[in-house]
């Protein structure tokens, strides 16, 4: 079972952070844009995603964004620093590895959205890392995240995303978009 890490404000305790997690999966949730950004957050990188992922360094390679299979309007996006296998394949924690930047937003737009506890607009980043045999999930409330240009194939933007200073991610990415075609399977959209 994977360790879950949430840090939270003092005003959340414990159990909201199980309560958010049992509701929505990684503590994703709803987003709302936000065209001015925080003053607060620091600016994106301009290079590929880096950070790293409990103290380890971590560079973006590749990964998705695949549609779910029950819910069209649901959308999990996944960055990996090694791809062994096509994009809509079942690649993410494949290889040495096995570690992950992974969100969930509904219909993807164009704009930023921040990163939030509010339960109302709850949107989080989970910094997954099972390189030690134990799965844990750093999950960052700290941060954005800005979907710049979004086709039927591919999504570009650039994420900020912080748990802690040994944790985190911030850069550029391309995903590729995958569309569910049945038993499990998915493919490129067209």
């Amino acid at each position: 079972m994977p360790t879950t890490h949430c840090r939270f404000q003092p005003a959340l305790s414990g159990l909201a952070c199980l309560g958010i997690l049992a509701v929505v999966v990684a503590c994703g949730g709803s987003s709302e844009e936000s065209g001015g950004g925080d003053p607060g957050l620091p600016e994106y990188a301009t290079t590929a995603a880096t950070g790293k992922i409990n103290t380890k360094d971590w560079a973006f390679y590749g990964g998705r964004v695949m549609n779910s299979s029950t819910d069209a309007s649901r959308q999990e996006f996944t960055l990996v620093s090694n791809v062994t296998a096509k994009p809509c394949d079942d690649f993410v924690l494949v290889g040495t590895d096995k570690r992950a930047i992974i969100w969930y937003q509904n219909n993807i737009t164009t704009g930023e959205t921040l990163l939030s506890q509010d339960p109302t607009k709850s949107m989080s980043v989970t910094l997954y890392d099972s390189s030690q045999g134990i799965p844990k999930n750093y999950i960052a409330f700290e941060g954005k995240i800005s979907l710049d240009e979004v086709s039927t194939a591919s999504v570009k933007g650039k994420i900020y995303a912080s748990y802690d200073d040994t944790t985190y991610v911030n850069g550029t990415f391309t995903l590729a978009r995958c569309c569910h075609i049945g038993n499990l399977m998915y493919e490129v959209c067209k």
